[in-house]
């Protein structure tokens, strides 16, 4: 899967602790993993730390100054509460911030000639000059002489060094920076590798068969697709969310603040989700979901995951499937981890997803993830 590897992202999947920093316009979120080959993946730390404590339900400017130094005094506070003594971790660009483009490759082209050829590709279709680019692809994919194209993503060079200048901020050192959907596309992946997770019997007494699976991120402004198999990735996409923001209409209707309604949610406490206004946050997300899916051409019959914060709106999955046919699952990207006592992951259902992101971050560039 392409991201924005530096060099030192080996060094960074040899280290005892791994850090993921999701942060987002009303908040970051922070996942340290650990993992020993004998006990598999532990969750050493989980936490979540709203920015700018805010008296309306107005949201910020993700790419304003202010947010960035809101986000780096939450991010160093989070780390001096933790005691977390890792110096590197890897950080995200929103999706809305990320270009991707699928390349040709033709046959006999290798070695310097290829990366000519496929340089050549991205400076006649990316939105802006390729000298004002950061571009990373799956090196993988070129290796293989089998292999028709691959996928090319790209970002401005200004956004990716403001996120570097993001963890400075707060003493860290970022190693890489992944695309957010990418990155919980990578928690999904080690999830659905257990095969009672991701398949399903075809018939009575017959084996197992895959079911093609897609990510639905669903974020404050929008609702992000992603199919699981690199194959499929032309078909992802994005939809914005009509009107306010979800968050906002249950803050609005319950004369409260949108830090309120999302500590509620994640404390497990539905009453603002089963309001007349919570229902029908719910019966819009589905249908946002379901036209999105349309728009995507997504084969029927696979199944829907649901990853980030409005995951765990209750009632919600079981809207996704009668909305569009498609079996529905929220994601729990600590599925079969060790979770340590000190971690402070709630255990409310579906409280998790919202940290698919910064999960799939601390995976980064570890084998099989």
């Amino acid at each position: 899967m392409p991201s924005f590897i530096s060099a030192r992202v080996r060094a960074y999947a040899a280290s005892r602790l791994r850090l993921g920093i999701d942060v987002g316009a009303s908040g970051l979120r922070l996942v340290a993993l650990a993992h020993d080959r004998r006990q598999g993946w532990t969750v050493v730390h989980c936490a979540h730390a709203a920015l700018s404590a805010r008296p309306s339900t107005a949201l910020p400017d993700e790419d304003s100054d202010a947010h960035a130094a809101d986000a780096a005094g939450a991010l160093r506070r989070v780390l001096a509460a933790l005691g977390c003594g890792a110096r590197q971790a890897v950080l995200a660009l929103p999706w809305a911030r990320i270009q991707l483009l699928r390349l040709e490759r033709p046959a006999g082209l290798a070695g310097g000639a290829l990366a000519a050829h496929l340089l050549a590709q991205a400076r006649a279709r990316l939105d802006y000059p390729l000298d004002l680019a950061c571009t990373d692809f799956d090196e993988r994919v070129v290796s293989r002489p089998e292999a028709a194209d691959l996928w090319l993503v790209a970002a401005r060079r200004a956004l990716l060094m403001d996120r570097i200048a993001l963890a400075a901020a707060a003493g860290l050192d970022a190693v890489a920076v992944d695309g957010d959907v990418f990155a919980a596309c990578r928690a999904a992946e080690r999830v659905c590798r257990d095969p009672q997770l991701w398949t399903a019997a075809a018939a009575s007494g017959s084996a197992p068969v895959p079911v093609p699976s897609v990510l639905v991120d669903l974020g404050w402004r929008e609702i992000r697709l992603l199919p699981l198999a690199e194959a499929e990735w032309g078909r992802s996409g994005s939809q914005a969310l009509p009107g306010p923001a979800w968050l906002e209409r249950l803050a609005q209707a319950g004369h409260c603040t949108t830090d309120e309604v999302a500590q509620r949610i994640e404390a497990g406490d539905w009453r603002s989700a089963e309001s007349v206004a919570g229902q029908q946050v719910v019966h819009d997300l589905a249908a946002a979901i379901a036209a999105l899916l349309a728009a995507s051409a997504v084969p029927s019959g696979g199944a829907v995951w649901l990853s980030g914060a409005a995951a765990a709106l209750p009632l919600l999955p079981s809207a996704v499937e009668a909305a569009t046919g498609c079996r529905c699952r929220v994601l729990d990207p600590f599925a079969g981890m060790t979770v340590a006592a000190q971690a402070g992951l709630s255990r409310v259902p579906g409280a998790s997803a919202a940290y698919a992101v910064a999960c799939g971050l601390a995976l980064h560039g570890t084998r099989g993830a």
